[in-house]
């Protein structure tokens, strides 16, 4: 009878059916909270099933344009959305990052508005980028779109729409969303609830 001893395999080999038994008999039980398991090459995620990012979070831009994509909002990607975006202008001077199926129905929804001088308009300045994740996690955001959302030096990434994140200079986004003052704060509630509005989320009448 032909046998292999373990000391004969490769230690990786043997790390990685450790490794895959082991995640075998947790992913019963995290398939039960609607999560799951992707392994990508030389590591494997925990991450979480959810059709729209949530959180915010703040990384450092480096001096060649170079940012950090926040493990927050790693852990929530699909299996099927990668580690390709497109990142664009957005409004507000602020920049959208899109996974690829979520810029596909941004596009679509562009080409369906009746009103051919606005989606025109939109499309000509989106200044589309396709990035991807380095090795570090990184995304490299040209110069053109950092300079148009003010970037330098910190980032904030924060939800929208689905699997869309805005890219904020955090100091506007504070003053604009900061909610530092107590008519921002009721206007905030007052929204929350559903209620009329008497003035924007900054204070101004």
């Amino acid at each position: 009878m032909f046998t292999i001893s373990v000391s004969d395999l490769d230690p990786k080999y043997v790390f990685c059916m450790l490794w895959v038994r082991k995640m075998s008999l947790y992913l019963a039980k995290v398939v039960e909270n609607g999560r799951f398991v992707s392994c990508c090459g030389k590591m494997c995620q925990t991450s979480m099933n959810f059709t729209s990012f949530i959180g915010q979070a703040q990384t450092a831009i480096d001096g060649k344009g170079r940012s950090s994509f926040p493990r927050e909002f790693r852990r929530q990607l699909g299996p099927t959305e990668g580690d390709e975006f497109v990142v664009t202008r957005g409004p507000n001077q602020t920049l959208r990052l899109f996974t690829l199926p979520e810029y596909e129905k941004f596009m679509a929804d562009l080409d369906s508005r009746s009103d051919r001088r606005q989606a025109d308009l939109v499309r000509r300045g989106l200044a589309p980028t396709v990035v991807e994740l380095d090795g570090q996690n990184r995304i490299l955001l040209p110069k053109i779109l950092l300079e148009y959302a003010g970037l330098k030096g910190e980032v904030l990434y924060v939800q929208a729409s689905g699997k869309t994140l805005e890219l904020w200079n955090p100091e506007r986004f504070n003053e604009k969303f900061g909610l530092q003052t107590n008519e921002a704060i009721a206007a905030f509630d007052a929204a929350f609830y559903g209620e009329s509005l008497t003035e924007d989320l900054d204070g101004k009448k």
